[in-house]
Parts: C-alpha cells; sequence; structure tokens
C-alpha cells in the first residue's frame, strides 16, 4: 500500500511539475509580448513629435486659409469703400447743382415779379428744403456703414441758411 501511495504521490508530484513547466512558459511567453507591445522612452518621444508635426500641419493650413480669406474680405472691403466714395460723390455734385439751380430759380422768380416777393417758404414747405430733406440720408454714410445724420444734417443746414441769407441779401 505504501508503494501505491507513493507512485500516486508521484504521479501528482510529476503533473504538478509539468503544469509548472507550462504556466512559467505561458509568462514567458506574456512577458515577451509586453516588451513588445509596450514602446520604450525613445519611442514615446518619437509618436509625440509626430503627433505635434501632424497637429502643427493641419494648424497651417488653417491659418493660410484664414489669411486668404482675410485677403479676400479686404478687397471686397476696399471694392465697397471705393462704390461709396463714388456715390458721395455723385451725391455731393448733385447736391450742388440742385442748389445751384435753386438759386437761380429763386432769383428768376425774384427777377420776374420783385413787388410780389417775399420769402415765405418753411423748412416744410418748398422745394429746396424738401430735397434737402432727403439728400443728407443719402451723403451721410461713414466709412464704417454708420448714419452720421447729426454731423450731415448740421452742414446741409449751414447751407441752406447761407443761400437763405443770400437771396434776403440780393432783395432791394
Amino acid at each position: 500500500m505504501s508503494v501505491r501511495f507513493a507512485e500516486v504521490a508521484n504521479k501528482q508530484h510529476l503533473e504538478g511539475v509539468k503544469k509548472i513547466a507550462k504556466l512559467e512558459a505561458e509568462c514567458q511567453r506574456l512577458r515577451g509580448l509586453v516588451r513588445k507591445k509596450l514602446p520604450g522612452p525613445a519611442a514615446l518621444a518619437q509618436m509625440k513629435l509626430e503627433k505635434f508635426h501632424k497637429e502643427n500641419e493641419q494648424l497651417t493650413e488653417r491659418l493660410l486659409a484664414m489669411e486668404e480669406e482675410t485677403k479676400m474680405l479686404k478687397e471686397a472691403l476696399a471694392h465697397r469703400n471705393s462704390e461709396l466714395q463714388a456715390s458721395r460723390s455723385i451725391c455731393a455734385k448733385t447736391a450742388s447743382k440742385l442748389q445751384h439751380l435753386e438759386a437761380q430759380l429763386q432769383a428768376n422768380v425774384e427777377q420776374k415779379s420783385p413787388q410780389k416777393t417775399t420769402i415765405r417758404r418753411l423748412p416744410s414747405e418748398g422745394s429746396l428744403s424738401h430735397e434737402a430733406n432727403h439728400l443728407p440720408r443719402l451723403a451721410s454714410m461713414s466709412e464704417d456703414g454708420n448714419d452720421d445724420n447729426i454731423s450731415c444734417a448740421s452742414s446741409w443746414t449751414t447751407a441752406l441758411m447761407s443761400e437763405l441769407s443770400h437771396i434776403k441779401k440780393e432783395r432791394p
């Protein structure tokens, strides 16, 4: 019986040794895989550098695209500003011609009937003030697109007052 126990114990011991050998081989294999999978410090630095270069390239592309868009917007703004200046110039010429024609009209009226002519026009009546009320709105846009009614209206008021005083001085 003791020989039998010895044989069973020996058999179990051999099976245990085989299991231990298998487990050690598996551990060695897993250690090797871990060494291959985990990069070293140099590999980590290289990966970070590559990531930095990719991000840098993307940001550079975006910057170039934004610079191009800014350039196009500046060109469009310059074009609009030149159109605005041309419109202002045309408006100023038209207003000048209108004032000149109104002055001629007033002079003609005074020459035809000097006794009947009295200056009765209120700012809300005659064509001069009617046109003047509309013209400042056309010519009062500043370069940034804001309406500058106050300064333009005051310049129109000054021009109209000087014209009216000129007409009064011409009367006998």
